[in-house]
C-alpha cells in the first residue's frame, strides 16, 4: 500500500512538471509573436517622422551647414530639427526692431543654399534679413522696391537673386541680384528672355535656373515652353514645349513651391532640367499645404482637424526620398513634346538662307560703321548698360562737366520721392565710379570731382577727371 501511494505521488509530480513545461513553451511562443509584432509595428511607426505645431503657418527654412530644419512658430523661440537624430531642440530667438514676427511670416521669403546663411527676402524685393546665431537682423541699405511680387527667389553662390515677378502694373522678365559690397539690389545685366514669369514653376541647381514661363512678350499670349538660364555662359535658351500645361497660374486651388505643385490630392514634381514630371498621390484632398525638398529629404506640411474636439493643428512629416516615393509615387512622365523631324534638304536651304542674310547684315553694318566720323567715341566693353549710358552722355558734354541734377534722368523711371531719388542718384554714381575704376585701373575716388556751380552755389557741377578721359580715348 505504501508503495502504491508513493508511485501515485511520483506520477502526479511528473504530470505537474509536464504542465509547467507546456506553460513555459506557450509563453515563449507568445513572446516571440509579441516581439515580431513590435518589430513590424515599429517599422510602420518609424517610416516617417512627424511633428505638430501650435500655429497653422509657421516659417520653415533649412540650415545646410548643420543639416537642420529651422521652424519658427513663435516670436520668442525657434525649433531646430536635426535630419540625423530627428530630435527637436528649442532655442531662443531675438528680432530686429524693424520687423515683427507676423511681417516675417507674410511679407518675406526664406532662402538658403549649401554654404550660405539663411536669408529672408521681401516678397516684392527690397529688405534683406539674415538669421545670425539667435537673432534675425536686417543687413541691407535698400528700400522697398515692391516690384517683383511672385518672382522666382533663390540663392546662387551665396547671393540672393529674384527673377521675374509683378510690379508697377507689369509682369517682369528682369533678374535682380543683391550686392553685398554696396548693400543694394541691382539689375543682373545679362540678356533677358522674351518671356515673363510670375507665380509659376522654377528649378534652381548649381549651374542652371529653369523656369516654366507665363507669357510671351512678343506674341502677347500664354506660353507653354520652359526656358533655362546658364550662369556660366550667361545665356537663356528654350528647353522645350511642355506636354501638359499652357499655363498653371490660373488653375484654382493650386499651391506652388519652387518646382513642386500641389493640386487637390496630387503632387507634381517638375524636373525641368532632366525633362520629367513625377506624379504623387495621397488619399485625402485639401489637407496638404506645402511640400519642399532639402538635402534628399521631403518635408510635407499639412493642416489636420479633429472633428470630435474641433481642433486644428499644423502637422509636419519628414521623409527620405525613398520613403516618400514608396508611399506616394504614382507615375513618371516625359515633360516635353518630342521635337518634330525636319526634312534634311529643307533644313539645309534654311541654314544657307540664314547665313546669307547674316552676311548681308554684317556687310551693311560694316559699311555704316566705316562712314562714321572717327571722333565718335565707342565705350569699352565690360560696363553695365546704365553706366555705359551715363559715360557716353558725360563724354559728350563740354569740358566733361555735368550738373548733378542731370543724373536724375537716368534713375527717375518711376517718379520716386525726393529722398528715394537722392538715394538712387548716390547709388548709381557709386556704381559708376566702381565700374570705371575696375575697368580702367583708376582710383575710385578720383573718377570725378565736385565743384560749386559758378552761377548758383546751391547746385553742384561734376567734372570727369581729364587723365581718365585721356585713358578712355587712348584705349578706345
Amino acid at each position: 500500500m505504501t508503495k502504491l501511494v508513493s508511485n501515485k505521488g511520483e506520477n502526479r509530480g511528473i504530470h505537474i512538471k509536464k504542465n509547467e513545461a507546456n506553460t513555459l513553451t506557450y509563453y515563449i511562443r507568445q513572446m516571440k509573436w509579441f516581439l515580431l509584432g513590435v518589430v513590424v509595428c515599429s517599422g510602420f511607426i518609424s517610416f516617417s517622422q512627424s511633428y505638430r505645431f501650435k500655429i497653422l503657418d509657421p516659417i520653415f527654412c533649412f540650415d545646410y551647414n548643420r543639416n537642420t530644419l529651422i521652424v519658427i512658430e513663435d516670436s520668442t523661440y525657434r525649433l531646430e530639427i536635426s535630419l540625423k537624430t530627428k530630435k527637436v531642440v528649442k532655442k531662443p530667438l531675438f528680432w530686429d526692431g524693424q520687423v515683427s514676427f507676423n511681417e516675417l511670416r507674410s511679407e518675406f521669403v526664406p532662402l538658403s543654399e549649401k554654404g550660405s546663411p539663411m536669408y529672408f527676402v521681401d516678397r516684392g524685393c527690397g529688405w534683406l534679413l539674415e538669421l545670425r546665431n539667435d537673432s534675425i537682423v536686417r543687413i541691407d541699405q535698400s528700400f522697398h522696391h515692391q516690384n517683383q511680387f511672385g518672382g522666382a527667389f533663390f540663392v546662387h553662390n551665396g547671393e540672393p537673386y529674384v527673377f521675374g515677378g509683378y510690379g508697377l502694373f507689369t509682369t517682369k522678365s528682369i533678374m535682380t541680384r543683391y550686392d553685398f559690397e554696396l548693400d543694394q539690389w541691382f539689375l543682373f545685366d545679362e540678356k533677358r528672355p522674351r518671356v515673363s514669369f510670375m507665380n509659376s514653376v522654377f528649378e534652381k541647381n548649381a549651374r542652371y535656373l529653369s523656369i516654366l514661363c507665363t507669357q510671351d512678350y512678343e506674341k502677347l499670349h500664354k506660353d507653354h515652353n520652359a526656358y533655362r538660364f546658364d550662369f556660366e555662359s550667361k545665356k537663356w535658351h528654350c528647353i522645350g514645349a511642355t506636354k501638359f500645361f499652357d499655363t498653371i497660374t490660373r488653375v484654382p486651388g493650386l499651391i506652388i513651391n519652387g518646382n513642386i505643385v500641389i493640386h487637390k490630392n496630387k503632387i507634381y514634381e517638375f524636373k525641368l532640367t532632366k525633362g520629367y514630371l513625377h506624379q504623387y498621390q495621397f488619399k485625402t484632398a485639401g489637407w496638404c499645404q506645402k511640400v519642399e525638398t532639402w538635402n534628399s529629404h521631403f518635408f510635407m506640411f499639412s493642416i489636420l482637424t479633429n472633428h470630435h474636439s474641433r481642433k486644428t493643428v499644423g502637422f509636419l512629416e519628414l521623409f527620405t526620398a525613398k520613403q516618400f516615393k514608396d508611399k506616394f509615387f504614382e507615375r513618371s512622365l516625359p515633360l516635353y513634346n518630342p521635337k518634330k523631324k525636319t526634312d534634311s534638304s529643307g533644313l539645309l536651304w534654311i541654314i544657307l538662307s540664314v547665313c546669307l542674310g547674316l552676311l548681308g547684315v554684317i556687310g551693311a553694318l560694316w559699311f555704316l560703321k566705316a562712314r562714321r566720323l572717327p571722333k565718335s567715341l565707342p565705350t569699352k566693353g565690360g560696363l553695365s548698360d546704365l553706366v555705359e549710358d551715363i559715360l557716353t552722355f558725360w563724354l559728350a558734354k563740354p569740358d566733361y562737366c555735368i550738373e548733378l541734377s542731370e543724373i536724375n534722368d537716368f534713375v527717375n523711371y518711376d517718379h520716386p520721392s525726393p529722398d528715394n531719388l537722392k538715394k538712387r542718384r548716390e547709388t548709381v554714381l557709386k556704381q559708376f565710379s566702381i565700374e570705371l575704376a575696375r575697368l580702367y585701373k583708376f582710383q575710385e575716388n578720383a573718377i570725378f570731382s565736385t565743384q560749386v556751380h559758378p552761377k548758383d552755389k546751391r547746385m553742384k557741377i561734376l567734372v570727369l577727371d581729364s587723365n581718365l578721359v585721356n585713358k578712355i580715348k587712348k584705349e578706345n
